[in-house]
């Protein structure tokens, strides 16, 4: 289900609250070191007007108190704000700080009865401090607004020598100024929560390029480890297939021997030897680096579990009897993955089997899993063995075995298609070597396209 970007029209917030929340969220980053700068000046400017208090009105002294007290009062509450607490109720203290200040304005003008009807003006400084510096929330500045409003309406009801005209008139400008100030607040949050889901997106977008970066960069570290492996695999093989071509070339050469034949033919199993490992080991490189075409363009579909197991299982030597368990006949995978996997457990050593060997193959159903259980009566290898045998090849230090010869790559292959997958596989000995293949019932979709994330602003 998509989320509800909308923002409504007389509240002006969204009508998502976890999208709400979020935007609260936005703005504490965004605002926090700001705020306190406004509301300190605004106290300044609203205790300097303690003059104007000292020359305009008869009895200024109580005015000029409650206005001090508000001052230090703002002046404290900005500073607190660089604690949690404080900014956690920044937009209910600072409406009420406003508030305060309008009510001085109005009980000066309900207290001295011949006050000058333009005292008002101070309602209007206050309506622009809390809707344009402060930046209150719209419904939070309308109440503000509102109550100054009313405050003013008691302020003038024992002041009839004003006159009706003048109090229209200062209703009017009223009315117009505070009406000014909600109509601006109001375009600014609207402005802002745009400015918010455009600032959602390139978050997205950048999380998204540094994803493919890094995935970039890990990409050329196994390019360069498939490099390695890749001299590795072939420098080995060719050194052997040109030694012993120089010793067939030499036997034949030698006419007095008279084991040139025997020892001929000895050398060209070599060759043959040799060219085989070549062959295979840069096979096995090229299946193991082509699992990375998968992870970049996995195609997603059902696989019938027990055909593919069915399959590799019928090149397996006849000295290996198999028993196949399949609880589970479907798989949302890509199939290339699943081929590589099960391929490369059953292992070259199962094919070429000297001694009879049983294989035991299970897949249940294990919740969020799909677990395929390869189990024989081999003698297995160590668990050092296989975390050595699965180590990824951007990894290794050595690119050979303790014999010289090209490390193996079948589990390897088969640790990178389940970490492609999603999935996980496990080893024991019990009785012999067991594998468990642990596949996510549903691939995880993390990316989302650059048109998605632009639908979230149109």
């Amino acid at each position: 289900m998509s989320e509800n970007l909308n923002i409504h029209p007389l509240t002006c917030t969204f009508t998502d609250r976890a999208t709400e929340a979020g935007f609260q969220r936005f703005l504490t980053r965004q605002d926090r070191n700001t705020h306190a700068a406004p509301l300190i000046a605004g106290a300044v400017v609203f205790a300097a007007f303690s003059i104007l208090d000292f020359v305009a009105l008869e009895e200024p002294w109580l005015i000029i108190a409650i206005r001090l007290f508000g001052a230090v009062v703002t002046v404290s509450f900005a500073m607190a704000l660089v604690h949690e607490w404080a900014w956690r109720h920044y937009q209910i203290f600072t409406p009420t700080l406003v508030v305060f200040g309008g009510s001085v304005i109005n009980f000066a003008i309900w207290r001295e009865p011949n006050l000058d009807s333009n005292y008002f003006v101070g309602l209007i400084t206050m309506a622009i401090f809390s809707s344009f510096l402060q930046r209150l929330s719209f419904v939070r500045a309308s109440m503000t607004l509102l109550v100054m409003f009313l405050g003013y309406h008691i302020a003038i009801s024992n002041k009839p020598e004003l006159g009706t005209e003048i109090i229209f008139i200062n209703l009017y400008f009223l009315i117009s100024m505070f009406g000014c100030c909600l109509f601006g607040t109001y375009l600014l949050e609207r402005l802002r929560r745009k400015d918010y889901l455009n600032h959602r997106v390139i978050e997205q977008q950048n999380e998204q390029l540094t994803h493919l970066l890094d995935e970039t960069r890990r990409d050329n570290k196994r390019k360069v480890a498939a490099l390695n492996m890749l001299l590795h695999v072939v420098k080995t093989p060719i050194h052997q297939i040109s030694g012993f071509t120089d010793i067939v070339l030499s036997k034949l050469s030698d006419e007095e021997t008279r084991d040139t034949v025997t020892s001929c033919l000895d050398s060209a199993r070599y060759i043959k030897a040799a060219s085989h490992d070549l062959s295979a080991g840069v096979s096995t490189l090229l299946a193991y680096h082509k699992l990375d075409e998968v992870a970049r363009k996995p195609d997603i579909e059902d696989v019938n579990i027990l055909e593919l197991i069915s399959d590799a299982t019928a090149s397996l030597d006849e000295n290996v009897s198999v028993s196949i368990k399949c609880d589970v006949k479907k798989l949302s995978v890509d199939r290339r993955l699943v081929e590589a996997a099960i391929s490369n457990v059953l292992g070259d050593a199962r094919q070429s089997a000297s001694t009879p060997l049983a294989l035991t193959i299970s897949v249940t159903d294990a919740g969020e899993t799909v677990q395929m259980r390869f189990a024989d009566n081999g003698p297995g290898i160590s668990a050092e063995d296989f975390a050595c045998l699965t180590t990824p090849l951007t990894e290794l230090d050595n690119y050979l075995n303790g014999d010289g010869t090209s490390v193996k790559m079948g589990l390897r292959t088969m640790a990178r298609a389940m970490e492609i997958a999603g999935g996980a596989v496990t080893y024991a000995q019990d009785g012999g070597s067991v594998f468990t293949l642990s596949f996510p019932k549903r691939p995880a979709h993390n990316d989302v396209s650059n048109e998605e994330l632009d639908a979230e602003v149109a």
